[in-house]
């Protein structure tokens, strides 16, 4: 079954991809960790053209997966759904396959965490340090007074 084999390998660049996508994460990490601006940014633009490319690969992955449903009667287009119909020689690999998104899931959630925690606590390093150099009245993200939140040193101990 031609189709079948296609999304196997469609699936397997979307991999690639994402694992891709964790590599450059981890590495912006660890430029925000080391306040490296200049690899800041690379790093974003980088992560752009990968979003650009995740959404070709995603819209591909649909489309085919649509076909492969209709081919092999499954209930939807999902991985799993697509495994309990797929003929027994394929159903194996399309499981190792489902098994190795899920761990490239956890890895993008756990090193998306991170970053929104770094930039947040740098805002919040900055807000700080503006403040006490009187160039900010406050700490706050907008101007209201009821929304004054606590410094990062107390926040980071």
């Amino acid at each position: 079954m031609a189709s079948i084999n296609t999304l196997k390998e469609l699936l397997r660049s979307q991999i690639s991809l994402y694992t891709e996508i964790i590599e450059v994460l981890t590495q912006e990490k660890n430029a925000i960790v080391s306040w490296n601006f200049s690899e800041t940014n690379t790093l974003l633009a980088k992560k752009e053209k990968l979003i650009h490319k995740e959404r070709l690969l995603e819209e591909a992955r649909k489309s085919l997966a649509e076909r492969v449903k209709t081919e092999l009667n499954a209930k939807d287009n999902t991985l799993s759904s697509i495994i309990k119909v797929a003929p027994d020689e394929d159903k194996d690999e399309l499981f190792q396959i489902k098994k190795q998104f899920e761990k490239i899931v956890v890895g993008i959630n756990n090193e998306s965490i991170a970053l929104k925690i770094l930039y947040s606590t740098n805002v919040k390093v900055m807000n700080d340090l503006y403040a006490r150099f009187g160039i900010l009245s406050s700490n706050t993200y907008d101007k209201k007074k009821s929304n004054n939140s606590a410094s990062s040193v107390h926040i980071m101990g």
